[in-house]
């Protein structure tokens, strides 16, 4: 029923050139994707999920519905070529705020999704990764995405033009596989 209503009230109508689907499982892409192959529909080309060098889950959040880039959606994901619209990929800034001394500032939000100690172990690997590429940690948390074998696109928020500038600062910035694997959850 949605395939059908986003092909004739969107797609069909020129509204949109892709559909992307946003907190679904890969399950359910892939079952959706079949039923509009099999009727001749569009189906989704992108998805977006949670996606970050930061560990966090649903009840972190307080939403179940939630998707997060885990490593069994990025198995579907790497095999199925769609990319990922990564949300909360800087995880609020806390690896740039906890390495610059402003943990002050961290909100309390971003404290309940973010700041557990499993992503407080990951500071000093991140602060070690900026030191080797002389790169801010925001430019290091967007490289550890962009070095996965899947396409994942960060969605960045930024509160200013300077964290833009931060987080824009190493757009080639690429970590080694021996990097990826020792900041992997």
């Amino acid at each position: 029923e949605l395939i059908d209503m986003a092909n004739d009230e969107v797609y069909d109508k020129g509204y949109a050139t892709f559909l992307g689907a946003s907190n679904w499982t890969s399950e359910r892409i892939q079952k959706a994707n079949d039923w509009a192959k099999a009727h001749g529909k569009q189906g989704f080309s992108m998805s977006e999920i949670q996606a970050s060098l930061a560990h966090c889950d649903a009840t972190w959040w307080g939403d179940d519905t939630i998707q997060f880039l885990t490593k069994e959606e990025e198995a579907w994901y790497a095999k199925s070529g769609m990319p990922v619209l990564g949300f909360a990929s800087q995880a609020k800034g806390i690896f740039s705020k906890l390495l610059s001394g402003q943990e002050d500032k961290i909100s309390a939000r971003a404290r309940e999704r973010f700041l557990s100690p499993e992503n407080l172990a990951l500071v000093p690997k991140v602060k070690k990764l900026c030191e080797k590429y002389d790169a801010s940690p925001a430019a290091v948390t967007l490289a550890y995405l962009l070095s996965k074998p899947v396409r994942v696109i960060p969605l960045v928020g930024c509160s200013n033009p300077v964290q833009l500038a931060d987080s824009l600062s190493q757009p080639d910035l690429r970590l080694t596989e021996a990097e990826m694997a020792d900041l992997s959850h």
